[in-house]
């Protein structure tokens, strides 16, 4: 474990996979709490070993003269509260290694200076309070992998910096408040996962860029704030969506149209909460789905008519029947034979 340095801390900054002590070798394989917190000396850049595993609480907290791009190697596992607090001289990307789980409470918080694009690893479960809060220069776009089951608050808070897409794993259940909030440089659509089971308010607050929302689920937003200064062209919402949408305070709105998926009709009310809206698109093509009632109706309807048609069915052979009758009515033997002999007879007379 690398516990701190001693003297003066200047230029670069390496974290060796091995060191020597004492004629012995020993293998790096964690950066302890508090380890380089104030060393803002260090002028260069930041290489961390392949060895560690685990980055500390405050390990490099207010080290802000660090330069260059930030790599976390998949050796780490987890990264903990504060650990690059304030090291706001990293102006290229970071990379977050495919082995990190947790990403901890305000871990690069106020890291303004990073100006390239920020990699998740696929790992990640969970990307704690202000983690990222206050990097107002990451560019390009953003990915949440599938990895994520929970954003919790003020996570991305402030990154306005971003210019492309946001994408926001399937498996997420729990978005905190604010985790968005004021990330206007975001574009393309914005897509709610149905994976998601609890949203905190001012979520997307002024998220600006987005031209479409997309979701799926049946979550009931009980917070206005949720997408207050949105300006989408375009809402996607289930069509059974039985809840009135979240408000969205100064945004444009143009008529809802259903994708692809949506299959049935929402109630009357899911949308009062928007004055602009004058025009309801669906699907034409698309088959609706039937309640359990319809159904009901239906079976007993086709039912009624099955009967209906086998009753007429008898009633057509019946009378055929006694047509036949008419046209060739059955003579008894008996008879027949004594009109021939009275006929015999009268010949004879």
């Amino acid at each position: 474990m690398v516990t701190g340095i001693d003297g003066s801390a200047e230029g670069s900054l390496t974290i060796p996979e091995t060191v020597e002590y004492n004629s012995k070798t020993y293998t790096v394989k964690s950066i302890g709490n508090n380890a380089f917190y104030d060393c803002y000396g260090f002028r260069g850049s930041l290489t961390i070993g392949n060895s560690v595993t685990s980055i500390g609480d405050n390990a490099f907290n207010g080290c802000y003269h660090f330069e260059g791009n930030l790599t976390i190697p998949d050796s780490v596992i987890s990264i903990g509260e504060k650990a690059f607090y304030r090291c706001s001289g990293f102006s290229g990307s970071l990379t977050i290694g495919n082995n990190v789980t947790i990403i901890g409470n305000s871990s690069f918080e106020e890291c303004f200076g990073f100006s390239g694009s920020l990699t998740i690893g696929n790992s990640v479960t969970i990307i704690g309070n202000h983690a990222f809060c206050g990097c107002t220069h990451f560019t390009g776009s953003l990915t949440i992998p599938n990895s994520v089951e929970s954003i919790e608050a003020s996570a991305f808070y402030g990154c306005c910096g971003f210019k492309g897409s946001l994408t926001i794993g399937n498996r997420i259940t729990s978005i905190g408040e604010s985790v968005f909030y004021g990330c206007f440089g975001f574009t393309g659509s914005l897509i709610i996962p149905d994976s998601v089971t609890s949203i905190g308010k001012s979520v997307f607050y002024n998220c600006s860029g987005f031209k479409d929302c997309y979701y799926y689920g049946n979550l009931q937003f009980s917070d206005t704030t949720i997408l207050s200064g949105c300006t989408f062209n375009t809402v996607f919402v289930k069509m059974d969506y039985k809840y009135p949408m979240f408000s969205c305070k100064n945004t444009t709105l143009k008529p809802i149209e259903t994708p692809t998926p949506i299959d049935t009709f929402t109630t009357t009310d899911t949308f009062t909460t928007y004055e602009t809206l004058k025009t309801l698109i669906t699907d034409t093509n698309k088959k609706t789905k039937l309640t359990n009632g319809q159904i009901a109706i239906i079976v007993v309807c086709s039912f009624i008519g099955i009967v209906l048609i086998v009753l007429f069915i008898l009633f057509f052979i019946k009378r055929s029947s006694r047509e036949d009758e008419v046209k060739d009515p059955k003579v008894n033997p008996n008879e027949l034979i004594e009109l021939n002999d009275q006929e015999d007879q009268e010949n004879q007379g």
